[in-house]
This record gives structure tokens, sequence and C-alpha cells, in this order.
């Protein structure tokens, strides 16, 4: 038998992400349980089907019951990482970036560091630091990118907002990211 990793999304973004071995089913249940006393997501369901705004469920993965369980679980890091803010179980997913997050990552030497920088790999995204003064990454979806900011708790800071979806840093980066593709392929087409 099958189960699928799905997502429920709105407008192509995705909120919510689970398994079942029956989408059909799934589905009517997500849409049933819309209620202004519900949980986080039964809420936000409400609040989108109230607004118009069509919900549909996309298979992320297929597999054998019981094969790779831990794949929900790793679609949900791979969303936040990419900065969508999901429901997870009964609550809102807690602050997937937090400056916690670097302050308890242990930061080592590697193959793509710079001269005197370190990195750590966080939620998917690698980090390089340059002793407290300089910080970039390198995002497996919208390229690398520096952060600036007067300290190194303002640079972490900063970061989390830059991969926080809603955020004014997040829409800043996603404009720049859409402009320097078009840029991109504007000159490929050119050389072609």
């Amino acid at each position: 038998m099958l189960e699928f990793v799905y997502a429920l999304t709105a407008e192509g973004v995705p909120f919510f992400v689970g398994r079942t071995d029956d989408l059909s089913r799934r589905y009517q249940e997500h849409l049933a349980s819309a209620s202004p006393s519900g949980n986080p997501t039964e809420r936000h369901i409400l609040r989108l089907l109230d607004e118009g705004r069509p919900i549909r469920i996309k298979i992320l993965q297929t597999c054998a019951t019981g094969e790779m369980p831990d794949e929900e679980a790793l679609w949900v890091k791979t969303l936040e990482a990419a900065g969508f803010q999901l429901f997870v179980g009964q609550t809102r997913a807690s602050a997937w970036w937090s400056p916690e997050l670097f302050t308890n990552a242990k930061w080592e030497k590697c193959r793509q560091c710079r001269e005197g920088e370190r990195s750590t790999m966080l939620n998917g995204v690698k980090f390089y630091r340059y002793g407290r003064r300089r910080l970039r990454f390198a995002h497996p979806l919208f390229g690398h990118w520096p952060v600036h900011a007067r300290d190194l708790s303002a640079m972490y800071a900063k970061a989390c907002r830059m991969l926080t979806k809603g955020t004014r840093e997040h829409e800043e980066m996603m404009v720049q990211s859409r402009v320097a593709e078009m840029i991109r392929q504007q000159v490929l087409s050119e050389i072609a």
C-alpha cells in the first residue's frame, strides 16, 4: 500500500505538511475541520475558505507504507528552510530561524570557506562567518547573500528575518533574486 507526503497550499504557498494513505479522504477531513474555535491549522483553513482562496493538496512524495518514516519531517524542514511558515501538528511551527541557532552552532573551517572564515549548516542553509564582523549564507534556492548589520547579534537577527517568509527583508531578497535571475536569463539568451 502507498502513503503520500502532501502539502496543503493556498495560491501555491504551502502552509501544512502531512502524511496519509488516502489523499481524498484526508483533504475532505481538512476542509471539514475548519473551525473558529479549532487549533491554529483549522482556524487558518477557515480563514482561507472565508476569503474564497482555494486550498489545494499537492503530493510531495510517494512511498510504501512504513518506508521512509522521517520523510514528513524532512519536508517540513526543507519548506521551512525555504522560508515558508507551516502549521505543524496542532500549532504553528515555532520560529524556525532564531539567533540562538547561530550562537549554539558549531562553526568550523571547510573547503568552501574563504580565508579566515568558519562555517556551519543550519536548517539546510550554509552560513559563513568571518570573526565577528561578516556573515554570509548560501541558500539552496536563493543563492549567496551577505548579511549587513552593526554587530554579530544584529547580523544573526537580520539573517533570521531574511529567511522568514513575510518579513520585509525576505521580500527584498525575493525581489533581488528575481531581478538577478531575469538578468541572468537575458545574458544567456544574448549569448545563445
